[in-house]
């Protein structure tokens, strides 16, 4: 038959195999886990960003607005151009 020693160290190699098998299936369900995360972050990121864009657009309207006021309330104020 086979050596003893032959045949435990075979065993050996095979739960060896079966655990890094086991590690390798773990670290690559994290791995779509935290790409999902990811994915789900830029998703998040962008719709902050343009929420961002339109307060930005929003605010330089109502400036433009209160400076064209502030100026009209000025000149009635000095008579100009009346």
């Amino acid at each position: 038959m086979g050596d003893p020693k032959l045949l435990e160290h075979s065993e050996r190699m095979a739960r060896q195999e079966e655990r890094m098998n086991a590690h390798q299936a773990k670290d690559e369900s994290a791995l779509d886990r935290l790409q999902a995360d990811m994915a789900e972050h830029d998703d998040d990121m962008a719709r902050r960003f343009a929420n961002f864009a339109e307060q930005r657009k929003d605010n330089l309207r109502w400036q433009i607005g209160i400076s064209i006021v502030g100026i009209v309330v000025l000149g009635a104020v000095l008579r100009w151009p009346f």
